[in-house]
């Protein structure tokens, strides 16, 4: 089969055929499936092009997407080549493999995956332990491949699950950093915070700096604690790297947290048109790893194209607002604080307020709809479209259960959101929250529905890209 991946299709069809845990309805809780060796292995057939890149390694339960985008504007500068490789996608696969603010095209991706396929089945043949490589390492080692053929001169690996034994984490990165840490994926990562925050640790390595947020307290001790016995040096955002903030008007944030490049460079603030109570630190936590990464390797920062780059960056499926008629909220929060945070931008959005609402079984249902209660108007529950949602059923009728008076069911998803357009009215606003599936189902969706353009609904990002 592999020989025959000569086109986009013909790839998308090969990846079909993989083990993919980010949509299985139970992925497998046991330690063997996610072996690093395999993927190792794998790497080493190909001639380890990841070895050859410097890297940042990004890490957390919520806000490492993010943090990864920043980071990877903020290292952009005329001449550069930098590479930012993130998971999952909304519309395209190739939005996880991005250089320069621009997602990977179709004719390379076909060429990365060309090299990597042929290894990934002669690896299947011989027996791998574990199996065959699944969709997220071989979509991780084309990433590797393509950075390396198109010669980035820095990358950003987002980690996909937990950290120690995900498949990014065969990379030797001269910095990482670990963002926000929560009770997430609990069945294959722990039930405790510090647990989990033990597992997404699992990317820090002896000598290289590192860098995360103090939040919450058992989750920065349990951080702490593997830095210090794998002798990662380790700061901390905010105790460490005071953070300073104030709104923009019309959203995002004016954020000081100190210069970008050489110490001699001006500090001054840094603009992000990203909405979120979050985001000022996630953007200190990107800053703070790319002066560690620029400490490490000598790579030339660039303050003003990293602003600028900065000023320019969209986060799709990150709070994104799309001021059409209705207006749309876009997020992919699955997580109680996260959906707390879209309950708060919505609040300030005009009424009725429709929330559309897609959520994975293994998802805290019952704390997602207690943020919603109260902004949410109206509730429509439906599916994400993967064997991992939740029947839109039991979604409504736990909705009702915490207080949303106004709910109803509508499946697939399109339906679920031309019913909350129409709900909504010209002049309300739609909410899409709870899966970045329902996100990517929105953008693709209701870009094509009248006025919503293109521009209004970018859906290959993120992006920094001059001309995007």
């Amino acid at each position: 089969m592999a020989a025959a991946l000569e086109n986009y299709w013909e790839v998308q069809r090969w990846l079909a055929e993989r083990t993919d845990y980010e949509r299985m309805a139970r992925p497998p809780s046991e330690p063997g499936a996610y072996d690093l060796g395999r993927m190792r292995r794998l790497c080493a057939d190909l001639g380890d092009p990841q070895a050859r890149v410097p890297c940042l390694h990004v890490a957390g339960t919520k806000g490492k997407g993010s943090v990864s985008a920043f980071a990877a504007a903020l290292l952009s500068a005329p001449g550069r080549r930098v590479g930012l490789y993130t998971s999952p996608h909304l519309v395209s696969l190739r939005e996880r493999i991005v250089v320069d603010g621009r997602p990977i095209s179709e004719e390379d991706f076909v060429s990365a995956m060309g090299l990597v396929a042929p290894e990934a089945e002669r690896l299947a043949a011989a027996g791998a332990p574990g199996g065959a490589p699944t969709f997220f390492e071989v979509t991780t080692a084309a990433a590797f491949v393509h950075f390396e053929r198109v010669g980035v001169d820095v990358a950003v690996h987002e980690v996909g699950l937990g950290g120690r034994l995900d498949a990014t984490n065969v990379v030797s990165p001269d910095a990482t950093a670990i963002a926000s840490i929560g009770l997430d994926h609990t069945a294959l990562l722990g039930t405790t915070l510090d647990s989990i925050a033990r597992e997404k640790a699992g990317i820090l390595k002896p000598g290289v700096p590192a860098v995360t947020l103090a939040e919450p307290p058992e989750a920065l001790a349990a951080i702490a604690d593997v830095a210090g016995r794998v002798g990662a040096p380790l700061r901390v955002v905010p105790r460490d790297i005071p953070v300073e903030a104030d709104l923009l008007p019309g959203g995002g944030w004016r954020v000081a947290v100190g210069a970008i490049g050489d110490a001699e460079e001006p500090g001054g603030p840094l603009e992000i048109r990203v909405r979120g109570g979050h985001q000022p630190w996630n953007l200190a936590l990107a800053v703070a790893a790319v002066q560690d990464l620029h400490g490490r390797t000598g790579l030339p920062l660039d303050g003003t194209a990293g602003r600028a780059a900065l000023e320019r960056l969209r986060l799709p499926g990150r709070l994104d607002l799309v001021l059409g008629r209705p207006r749309l909220l876009l997020d992919g929060a699955h997580t109680p604080p996260s959906v707390r945070a879209f309950a708060r931008e919505i609040e300030g959005l005009p009424r009725p307020r429709v929330v559309v609402l897609a959520a994975m079984r293994d998802k805290d249902l019952p704390g997602l709809l207690r943020e919603l209660a109260g902004p949410a108007d109206r509730l429509v529950a439906t599916t994400a479209g993967t064997p991992r949602s939740a029947d839109p059923g039991e979604v409504a009728r736990r909705a009702r259960e915490a207080g949303i008076g106004a709910v109803e069911e509508q499946a697939p998803a399109p339906e679920a959101l031309d019913a909350a357009v129409r709900l909504a009215g010209p002049a309300g606003t739609v909410g899409v929250t709870g899966s970045l599936y329902l996100a990517g189902a929105a953008y693709a969706h209701l870009g094509r529905r009248a006025g919503y353009g293109p521009g209004q609904l970018p859906v290959l990002g993120p992006s920094w890209a001059r001309d995007a």
